[in-house]
């Protein structure tokens, strides 16, 4: 969609190369703005942050850092970045928060609905990337990310997974 990094794209297409896989992209943008995905996101983003335009302005969503090291608070933050480089972070309610969740989860279900209609026109199968940390902590998206066929590496640390990855 509109926010996916080109760094992505160009890692899995370089993936998908060295495994000898077809590759396709499918612009999500125009169905994920039917659903209202970033309107939804971005009102939630502009009532922490009233200056954010969705624009020209980026967005990610933080913890504070050295979570584990100081006594301090699991709680999220907005940081909006300026086209200058200029960052204005923003403590956000949980309403807020779970809004913006509720717009990114939306993204990767409809990346999934895309990916089952493809591999189904092709009689494949959906592949899952979710790694033994990630399936044990239930970090994926329910009947996103975590809607697969199979699971392949769900049985190795996020450490194997790197260190496979090295070869």
């Amino acid at each position: 969609d509109r926010d996916s990094s080109p760094e992505s794209e160009q890692l899995a297409r370089s993936m998908a190369e060295g495994l000898g896989i077809e590759t396709l992209k499918i612009d999500l943008t125009d169905g994920l703005k039917g659903f209202g995905c970033y309107e939804k996101r971005d009102s939630a983003v502009k009532r922490a942050v009233p200056e954010f335009d969705p624009a020209v302005d980026k967005m990610k969503i933080v913890l504070p850092q050295n979570l584990l090291g100081e006594a301090t608070l699991n709680v999220f933050s907005v940081v909006v970045i300026k086209p200058d480089g200029t960052e204005i972070k923003k403590r956000l309610n949980p309403r807020d928060y779970l809004e913006i969740v509720a717009a990114s989860n939306m993204k990767q279900r409809a990346r999934m609905s895309m990916l089952y209609y493809e591999a189904e026109a092709r009689n494949y199968c959906v592949v899952g990337t979710a790694n033994r940390n990630e399936h044990g902590l239930g970090f994926f998206v329910k009947y996103g990310d975590g809607g697969v066929d199979l699971q392949p590496i769900a049985h190795l640390y996020k450490t194997q997974v790197y260190e496979i990855a090295k070869y």
